[in-house]
């Protein structure tokens, strides 16, 4: 996970660990070692996360046009 944006007081496990459970928005920047995972078997776990409302996957490969 790259980048991620919560509102309102941080959702946590317990106080020992950093792991949030209300997320609003999660961009990740695939790797090449990750474009195979990223969008199938961890989009489905982020799925199950009810306050998720964007999942934006960001490609590492540049295209030039012209």
């Amino acid at each position: 996970m790259d980048i991620t944006i919560v509102c309102g007081k941080s959702e946590k496990a317990d106080d020992k660990q950093d792991a949030l459970f209300n997320w609003k928005v999660i961009i990740e920047v695939l790797s090449l070692s990750a474009e195979g995972y990223d969008p199938g078997k961890k989009l489905q776990y982020y799925r199950e996360i009810e306050s998720l409302r964007e999942y934006s996957l960001v490609s590492r490969t540049i295209h030039v046009l012209g």
